[in-house]
């Protein structure tokens, strides 16, 4: 003996099945998420650490211009040098 159901019934299991589903998702993974607030927060300090290290690496380019034991293609090796 073979169940048979409608298809508004597979609809509806279907349907409340993909809800439970997603509720479940919901609940289990929302801890590991970041919020839209602390996500603004991480990118401000990123910005400001950016700016940190732009400002440092403009100091040791002047350090190095004033370097006295350096040639002139010394110093444009080190200035032209790639941030890595």
């Amino acid at each position: 003996m073979s169940v048979a159901f409608t298809p508004l019934e597979t609809l509806l299991v279907g349907l409340a099945f993909s809800v439970l589903t997603g509720l479940v998702v919901k609940i289990w993974f929302n801890a590991n998420h970041v919020s839209r607030e602390e996500c603004a927060k991480h990118v401000e300090e990123l910005n400001n650490y950016k700016l940190d290290f732009n400002l440092i690496y403009a100091m040791l380019c002047e350090i190095v211009l004033h370097l006295p034991d350096l040639t002139p293609e010394q110093r444009a090796k080190i200035l032209n040098m790639k941030k890595e």
